[in-house]
């Protein structure tokens, strides 16, 4: 589940934890100075690491967003341009059987971060009936613009592979985010009031930009808001599934 205000009250939650364990402890003149020196160091390393991390994390998502843009519109092109020619049909049929698997088991298994193999092999087999086909068909006009077209499966596999390494980034900003709190844990105002509302607001900055990266890591998931939408092979299958029928009623 997804929603803005799930890191507010964590936030509020961590907030209201620090306040109501703090205890009365006198900090020396060097202590107070120790502690905000070490305060501003676990803040600037903080934020180098959630602007390196951000920055990695969005690439790795719009490279996936491309990814499957690239393919759906190189899918639908091979069979604009096949499925007019003759002796086309196997190309057809693989086309349509790799969305259909694609839509039962592939979207499901991507929203938990995983490439399922029988979806590889079918991938496979498509790629394999498409060279085939032109192999047989060496005077197709539109030979060379369809190899240029083709694909693997191992970019989405890959794609997957980093998106599950990239937890470690994760759990590194989360120990920084600890180290943090252990730090303003020290911190003392004058004014409890204005600690509270200071250490509030800064504490869900915090939390908002882990939320955001857990985010950014979760590619596939439908009740991400910045997911990548995956409905466009659903509506190629149901392009080509009109189209072959149209075929089979004209042939």
């Amino acid at each position: 589940m997804y929603s803005y205000s799930i890191p507010i009250i964590i936030a509020l939650i961590i907030t209201l934890i620090l306040f109501k364990t703090r205890v009365p402890i006198k900090i020396t003149e060097k202590g107070t100075i120790f502690i905000n020196s070490t305060f501003v160091c676990v803040i600037i390393l903080f934020s180098l690491l959630l602007g390196f991390v951000i920055s990695n994390f969005f690439t790795h998502l719009s490279d996936i967003r491309n990814n499957i843009t690239y393919e759906i519109l190189n899918l639908r092109i091979i069979y604009r341009m096949l499925y007019d020619s003759p002796n086309s049909e196997a190309v057809r049929i693989s086309i349509e059987n790799y969305l259909k698997l694609f839509v039962e088991i592939g979207i499901p298994s991507l929203e938990i971060k995983q490439y399922p193999a029988e979806l590889e092999i079918k991938y496979n087999i498509m790629n394999y009936t498409i060279i085939k086909y032109l192999s047989d068909n060496p005077t197709n006009p539109f030979n060379n613009d369809i190899v240029s077209r083709l694909s693997s499966s191992e970019i989405m596999k890959v794609y997957i592979y980093e998106t599950n390494q990239k937890k470690f980034y994760i759990y590194i900003l989360i120990l920084v985010f600890i180290l943090i709190l252990c730090v303003i844990y020290f911190v003392r105002l004058d004014s409890k009031i204005i600690q509270f509302l200071i250490e509030s607001f800064f504490i869900s900055i915090l939390v908002l930009s882990l939320y955001l990266l857990n985010a950014l890591n979760d590619p596939f998931n439908p009740k991400n808001p910045i997911s990548v939408n995956l409905d466009g092979y659903k509506i190629l299958l149901k392009e080509i599934e009109i189209t072959n029928k149209q075929i089979i009623v004209r042939g």
